[in-house]
């Protein structure tokens, strides 16, 4: 009898797992960041703090990719996601989005202590900082660059998560047009545009 219940226990951890952590990271999977933004959008109903969301795309990792071949290609997304792992404090979200791509959720800070977009600064430093140091790539030195599209939320009483996702993906979107290596922030006018 014991055993059945610790069987059916290591069962339901590991769906849980399948169905929140990105299988070749570890890190969160995208519904379960949606339900992290959607928490922090019903948090702010109650306070007035700025939350923001960082979209990170690896440069030229499909070419990257080809050349080297899949396995190197994990080895790197892998090892991104460690040095982004890097920079979290408590309470924030990493997540792996798609191929590529990766979210950062930065809770909301009173705005006495520490104001959001300080916060963010300082994350993008450190990030940008990381990838001032090469990865290995089998016994090859690779050095790679992001860009990050940051949106800020809550913008309006009754945006969802998905809302914020556009908005961030708008602003990651206009990175990588800029030629990549950049940093977007969203505003009310590309939103305009996007429409």
């Amino acid at each position: 009898f014991k055993q059945d219940i610790t069987t059916q226990v290591e069962t339901e951890a590991e769906v849980y797992r399948l169905a929140h952590f990105d299988p070749l990271t570890g890190l969160c999977n995208r519904p379960l960041l949606m339900e992290r933004i959607s928490q922090a959008l019903a948090q702010a109903h109650h306070d007035s703090r700025q939350h923001a969301l960082l979209l990170i795309n690896m440069d030229r990792f499909k070419t990257l990719n080809d050349a080297c071949g899949h396995t190197l290609g994990d080895q790197l997304l892998v090892a991104f996601g460690v040095r982004l792992a890097g920079v979290l404090e408590d309470g924030d979200t990493l997540a792996r989005m798609s191929a590529d791509e990766f979210a950062l959720l930065l809770p909301g800070y009173e705005t006495l202590d520490e104001p959001a977009s300080r916060r963010v600064m300082h994350c993008i430093e450190q990030i940008q900082g990381m990838l001032r140091w090469p990865f290995m790539l089998g016994t090859e030195e690779t050095t790679i660059t992001a860009s990050i599209g940051v949106a800020f939320f809550p913008q309006e009483g009754s945006e969802s998560a998905a809302d914020v996702l556009r908005r961030v993906g708008t602003a990651l979107h206009g990175a990588k047009a800029g030629g990549g290596n950049l940093v977007v922030f969203f505003d009310r006018s590309m939103g305009a545009e996007a429409e």
